[in-house]
Parts: C-alpha cells; structure tokens; sequence
C-alpha cells in the first residue's frame, strides 16, 4: 500500500520543479509578446502609418469584419482609413 502512495508522490515531487521553471519564463515570453503591441499603440498613438505598416509580417493577411482576406496593400489603405477617422480623446486640462 505505502507503494501505491510514495509513487504518485515522487510524480508531484519531480514534476512542481518543472512547472515552477515554466512560471518564471512566462514573464520573458509576455515581454516578447507585449513589446510589439505596445509599438503598434505608440505608433497608432503618432499616426505614423509607416511604423504600423513595418510591424506587420510578409505573411500577415487581415479578416476584416466583413469576412474579406486582406493583402498588405489592402491592409495599409484599411489603416490609413482607420488613422483618418480615429479621433484622440479630448484633453480637458
């Protein structure tokens, strides 16, 4: 019986090591992944429609809301049009 125990136990031992090493990294990987989202803000932020263009992949194709696959030519016309209508949130200082 006391076999049956220790064995399940020896998992959870040899396993918590592992899973707290996994914890630890995801805070690097959440970096890597924030950093070009918080790029495209600033840049959305200057309406610099180059700098939003440039964060986008050669592979990178948008479904727009309407079902369409974009190209990147599409998907630059779609941001100069989105940059245009965007409006900055008033400043009441």
């Amino acid at each position: 019986m006391k076999s049956r125990i220790s064995i399940p136990l020896v998992l959870v031992a040899t396993l918590c090591p592992a899973v707290l090493a996994q914890a630890q990294d995801d805070a690097d990987v959440r970096k890597e992944l924030v950093a070009p989202y918080k790029k495209l803000a600033e840049a959305n932020d200057r309406k610099d429609l180059k700098a939003i263009v440039s964060l986008k992949t050669a592979d990178f194709h948008p479904i727009f809301p309407d079902g369409r696959i974009g190209d990147s030519k599409l998907m630059e016309q779609y941001s100069r049009d989105f940059l245009d209508r965007n409006q900055l949130p008033f400043d009441m200082n």
